[in-house]
């Protein structure tokens, strides 16, 4: 078993090499994680307060060409009205199709976070297109967070700090579908 692990994470770390390449390409910043309980990751910010990584999940389900997912820090610790706060992100998710809101529950509150999934060779082909995919998640992420700061939902700002950064990752390994 433990070496079947260390093949997904042999996998999925070639993966992370390909989006480290794209993102020097782009004279993108990042700090490297070390591995995550499912995943690797980097990750970057953009101004104070805009956490934003990239991440290669481990699965033995692989899907048949590498992909990644790009995770903004929303809220977290968010505390007042949860049906409020799922009303919110589902009508943002009505709007956008990517990124997509997402809300995991942990012990001091809820956590709010963008996430995309992204398959790794449309950006060799075209590592320009990176920069934009960041900077639309990096547009909508205040977005967001000033809709549900604006209806009463208070919380957590991330910070441009690799302490953050660190902990974006490890929410960004977690599955919603699974409540975090």
């Amino acid at each position: 078993m433990a070496g079947e692990f260390e093949s997904l994470f042999r996998v999925a770390e070639a993966t992370l090499g390909d989006v480290k390449a794209i993102l020097n390409a782009n004279s993108i910043n990042f700090a490297e994680f070390n591995r995550g309980g499912l995943g690797v990751g980097v990750g970057t910010a953009w101004g104070d307060d805009i956490v934003i990584v990239a991440t290669v999940e481990i699965s033995a389900e692989a899907p048949p060409a590498p992909f990644f997912y790009l995770t903004s820090g929303i809220l977290r610790n968010a505390d007042g009205d949860r049906l409020r706060l799922l009303e919110i992100c589902n009508v943002f998710n009505e709007r956008w199709v990517t990124p997509a809101a997402f809300v995991l529950d942990e012990d001091d509150g809820s956590t709010v976070l963008l996430k995309m999934l992204w398959p790794v060779m449309l950006f060799r082909h075209e590592p320009g297109y990176m920069m934009r995919v960041i900077s639309r998640l990096a547009i909508q992420t205040p977005k967001l967070r000033e809709q549900l700061i604006s209806q009463g939902i208070r919380g957590d700002l991330y910070r441009a700090t690799e302490e953050d950064m660190t902990i974006v990752f490890n929410q960004s390994l977690a599955d919603p579908r699974l409540g975090g």
